[in-house]
């Protein structure tokens, strides 16, 4: 059976376990997802049951995302980049530090901005539009453009 951990100090809030092993069973996978709260001197021998196959990979939280990489063989260009580490797993003998949150974060933000440039376009096509009044004192084409775009936009709050 495979084992990964995540690990951070404090840890007990951590949902990781439980979204982890829900799909690892989904997906009769043969795994445990387990939590562990460490100090930052266990961090070295953490890293050495990686490399000695008692741990098959690694997730850091807080405060620990920096203080892993002196103990590791090699970093990911993300995490080089980012000077953070979030996984660590084991490739050709050697620990390797990753860092996930970027891809995770900007998948978040497109996942959103198509929820909410759905909405805004389902409202705005179902969603009669402003009457303007054809007085000469009331709107201008500026003013008609901005009330509408603030019709759509307050229609599209109420969708999310």
């Amino acid at each position: 059976m495979k084992k990964y951990l995540v690990i951070g100090n404090p840890i007990e809030h951590s949902l990781s376990p439980e979204l982890h092993n829900y799909w690892i069973k989904a997906k009769k996978i043969n795994a445990i997802y387990k939590k562990m709260k460490i100090t930052s001197d266990q961090i070295k021998d953490i890293i050495l049951q990686i490399k000695s196959g008692k741990i098959d990979g690694l997730n850091i939280t807080v405060p620990f995302k920096q203080e892993v990489i002196p103990h590791l063989d090699r970093l990911s260009e993300e995490a080089n980049k980012t000077q953070s580490v979030n996984t660590i797993l084991l490739k050709d003998n050697k620990a390797i530090g990753h860092n996930t949150d970027i891809e995770g974060f900007e998948k978040a933000l497109k996942f959103i901005n198509f929820i909410f440039s759905f909405a805004i376009w389902s409202n705005f096509l179902s969603a009669p539009l402003p009457r303007l009044s054809s007085s000469a004192d009331s709107y201008s084409g500026t003013q008609a453009h901005c009330d509408c775009l603030l019709y759509t936009s307050d229609a599209a709050d109420e969708a999310l």
